[in-house]
């Protein structure tokens, strides 16, 4: 894996090459992104990403000065040029400070992938064990790998997790291992680990607001064995988010006692029970306040919950996929519980939340247009490239910066406001359901009858067919 920092004074260009590397986000993850060259020097020597992907012409610093600075202090960082000018003397002084790639727009996503490729061929010699040992723990076969083929002292090493900060160790010697955009991994030899956990202790002691939790796990010697001691100390690193409280915790067993209850909510969802809901919730909410379920738990109950949801038409919760996730998505497991208490609630109670953004919410120019035109024209045949056409952007941009405005996907949001319209028909007209298929739309009715059905849990006829009971 090899970190990105995008830089560019263009908002829309760095856009671009953040959709780019979408594709490839595994190997390549865009650590941040600078709108200047100055901005990014500060980013580089904060976050040391691996690959600097750069314009050159912009206001105050250009790429050239930026590569220039960063040349003798960084020399691990490897630069890929992106400009907008095919004169040989910028490619010429762009590969005298260092630069290995140098692109011309517009973009192409081949040739920027290409070019981070290259770079990325340029460091492997020259690789950071830190980053090596985190690929090792990808691959199976490496699991019996000592950790001492990774880092020069012998024996086992004492892991641990940090989250929100760097480690208060004074000059106990540690390899700290970036794994998330605010976690860290933390490997103290086995020598030293006595001082490191005085340390932490009278660090836990100390009078004051902690801003940053650790999670610590056990001694590995081995790949195989970091791996188990890592998921033990990330656990405990995130028991803020259950418990409310920051500190150094000791790793502690897994958790497992909010299966139960989430067993007796399935139950209560599937027979539509609201009474019994909200109590299991509450429930839930006290597992992690006392530290009886932890972090590992608490994103099993999310995605459950969420599944359940989404299998009987109602998708607004999504997949939650880790720790850091489930962190950025609720301030906590309290918050995390009355939500999706929220969403069952109104599942069971048959009223779906309008899906349709208001234009001013929307930060983006681009998007504001694209969803006024959207809330104006979705019965009209759509499609996102013509849509993308229409308002001269990137397909691929498009969709990326829809998703991050208003939360969904363009497919779903068109989809959406079809059956929401749909619905106010057969509540409010006399028209035949395949009338108003074909008003919504919709020219298969097939089509639309299976879209409705995974949007509002039921069949357009048995929604008529409610509707009339109830009138």
């Amino acid at each position: 894996m090899y970190r990105v920092l995008i830089v560019d004074d263009e908002p829309l260009v760095a856009a671009n090459i953040r959709a780019a590397l979408e594709e490839v986000r595994d190997q390549f993850p865009v650590e941040a992104v600078a709108g200047n060259g100055r901005e990014a020097l500060r980013l580089i020597e904060e976050r040391r990403p691996d690959i600097v992907v750069t314009d050159i012409l912009m206001p105050g610093m250009t790429g050239i000065d930026l590569l220039r600075a960063c040349g003798s202090r960084f020399p691990e960082t490897r630069f890929v040029i992106v400009s907008g000018h095919a004169e040989f003397e910028y490619a010429r002084a762009a590969m005298e400070c260092g630069a290995v790639s140098y692109c011309l727009k517009p973009l192409q996503d081949e040739d920027l992938q290409q070019a981070v490729s290259r770079a990325a061929e340029s460091l492997r010699d020259r690789r950071d064990p830190g980053a090596e040992l985190l690929e090792a723990l990808a691959d199976p076969e490496s699991r019996k790998n000592r950790l001492d083929g990774y880092f020069p002292e012998p024996g086992a090493y004492w892991v641990l997790t940090a989250v929100g900060g760097d480690l208060p160790l004074g000059e106990i010697p540690a390899h700290v291992i970036r794994t998330g955009t605010r976690e860290q991994l933390i490997l103290i030899p086995e020598g030293s680990r006595r001082a490191g956990e005085s340390a932490l202790t009278a660090w836990n002691r100390s009078p004051g607001e902690k801003r940053l939790s650790i999670g610590g796990g056990a001694l590995a010697g081995t790949v195989e064995e970091l791996n188990r001691a890592m998921r033990a100390a990330r656990s405990a690193a995130y028991t803020f988010f259950t418990t409310g409280r920051q500190g150094y915790f000791p790793a502690s067993p897994a958790g497992n006692s909010c299966r139960e209850v989430l067993g007796e909510l399935e139950k209560a969802l599937s027979h539509r029970d609201a009474a019994a809901v909200e109590p299991l919730f509450h429930r839930l909410e006290a597992l992690f306040s006392s530290g009886g379920s932890g972090i590992e738990e608490a994103l099993l109950c999310c995605n459950a919950v969420n599944y359940f949801l989404s299998r009987e038409g109602d998708a607004e919760g999504g997949y939650v996929s880790g720790c850091e996730s489930l962190v950025r998505r609720y301030r906590d497991a309290g918050e995390m519980c009355r939500e999706l208490c929220r969403q069952c609630l109104r599942f069971i109670a048959g009223v779906q939340k309008s899906i349709r953004v208001e234009e001013k919410a929307v930060r983006n120019e681009t998007i504001r247009a694209v969803v006024a035109y959207l809330n104006g024209n979705f019965w009209k045949d759509l499609n996102i490239q013509s849509i993308a056409d229409r308002f001269f952007v990137n397909m691929s941009y498009l969709c990326q910066v829809f998703k991050r405005e208003t939360g969904h996907t363009m497919l779903e949001y068109i989809s959406t406001l079809r059956i929401e319209q749909a619905c106010a028909l057969i509540r409010n007209s006399d028209f035949s359901v395949s009338e108003i298929c074909e008003k919504v739309g919709y020219g298969d009715y097939c089509h639309f009858n299976k879209v409705f059905r995974r949007i509002m849990g039921k069949s357009p006829l048995q929604y008529s067919r409610e509707v009339k009971n109830r009138n």
